[in-house]
């Protein structure tokens, strides 16, 4: 028998189910914090969004020239729906998708994505990332994160998400760090409504042949 946590995630796969549970969340504030004060994105830029769910990034984006990968197939469908006159929207994996013909991209970002995976896979993301963007492009991720000083509700909040593999700051840093040169980590435990800890990531420097994943 599933238990309730399986219950209360599994109609989260349903794109109306999943923008309603991050609206209550406050992600469209978390979202314009996240292009502002992490990504700093430019009228014109070239956006790559990993995991880009329903595309609701777009709401707190200028005008960009904007690319969203996401595998669920729901999510793209309703993206495209919503922003499709404005965006491109890809169903795909990252751990196989080639972006050769749609970049250099000017900013990267993955919200939310890397708790989903575990380092290998996270590493890959990054690598993924790095080979996409121009010499002077950056990476933006958050992700929820673990510390020692987070609010009670917010690790148990967190023990409860559906990405299994939600790290502290220098986890998420080190993955980055195998295909960024230089690596930024900002915490904030009141960008929610709710308590919750987020852990900000602005890369930069991306490796060169960094687009390779490891093996």
């Amino acid at each position: 028998m599933p238990t309730i946590a399986e219950r209360v995630r599994a109609p989260l796969s349903s794109a109306g189910a999943y923008w309603l549970v991050q609206r209550l969340l406050g992600a469209s504030s978390v979202h314009r914090h996240l292009v502002t004060e992490h990504a700093r994105v430019q009228p014109g830029e070239r956006v790559l969004d990993i995991g880009c769910g329903t595309g609701r990034l777009l709401e707190a984006l200028p005008e960009v020239a904007y690319v969203g990968l996401d595998p669920n197939a729901e999510y793209v469908a309703s993206a495209r729906r919503r922003y499709g006159g404005r965006a491109a929207f890809r169903h795909a994996d990252v751990s196989s998708v080639d972006l050769t013909a749609d970049g250099p991209f000017d900013v990267a970002f993955a919200v939310g994505v890397m708790h989903h995976l575990d380092d290998s896979e996270a590493i890959g993301l990054a690598r993924l990332a790095a080979g996409s963007l121009a010499p002077d492009g950056r990476l933006v991720t958050l992700d929820p994160g673990l510390t020692a000083d987070q609010p009670t509700v917010a690790r148990w909040l967190a023990a409860r998400d559906r990405g299994a593999q939600v790290r502290g700051p220098g986890a998420y840093c080190r993955i980055a760090e195998d295909a960024f040169a230089s690596v930024e980590v900002t915490v904030s435990h009141d960008l929610a409504v709710l308590p919750y800890t987020h852990v900000a990531l602005e890369c930069r420097g991306p490796v060169v042949g960094a687009q390779t994943p490891r093996q």
